[in-house]
């Protein structure tokens, strides 16, 4: 989920290069963030998000290919939770509304292969989202078609935040998590899990 909030701060003009000290383990308070109504509300006993990865400062990129989770805390309190989770639906994952909490963004939300398949597929179409369709053709004995479904196609953001998103994820394939998945073409991705590995 990291990535939506990555898209947004590049979307919005936050420089690649913006360092953010992220420490092992930080305390946020519900009010430094933004929700599309305003700040969040939360349950008045604020975020306490830790890393399992390590501290340090970190920049977009090696934030993401470290997928430190103080870092994206931070990022998440500068973009604000609104056009993160309103991209997210644009891709094709929508977060329930008793999801959309400061933790979203560490994988606290209920998705499937499908839709983060098809929000992936986005950052890869350079930005255009396309609904999945597992039928595209029905042909009769003769090879005479009886009924197209045709693509229904968005683009959800510009073309060139894709491409910063997949340069970035691209990182994490190459010399993070995601090396030991990388295969022998151009790759882009992004690891992830809940708390013991539940969704490994």
């Amino acid at each position: 989920f990291k990535p939506f909030v990555l898209a947004s701060a590049i979307n919005q003009g936050i420089p690649l290069s913006t360092s953010i000290n992220s420490p092992q383990q930080i305390h946020l308070d519900d009010a430094e963030f933004e929700t599309c109504d305003g700040p969040y509300a939360g349950d008045g006993e604020g975020w306490d998000v830790a890393n399992s990865t390590g501290a340090g400062t970190f920049d977009l990129y090696s934030g993401t290919q470290d997928s430190v989770n103080t870092f994206f805390a931070q990022l998440e309190t500068r973009t604000g939770m609104c056009e993160p989770l309103e991209l997210a639906k644009a891709m094709g994952v929508d977060v329930p509304i008793e999801q959309q909490v400061p933790s979203w963004i560490l994988g606290v939300s209920d998705s499937n292969p499908l839709e983060m398949a098809q929000a992936y597929a986005t950052f890869a179409a350079r930005g255009l989202h396309c609904d999945p369709r597992p039928v595209t053709q029905v042909l009769d004995a003769s090879g005479q078609t009886l009924k197209d479904f045709a693509s229904q196609c968005e683009q959800v953001m510009p073309g060139a935040t894709a491409d910063a998103v997949n340069d970035i994820l691209r990182g994490v394939m190459e010399g993070g998590f995601g090396a030991p998945l990388a295969i022998d073409k151009p790759s882009a991705g992004k690891t992830g899990t809940t708390n013991d590995g539940r969704s490994v």
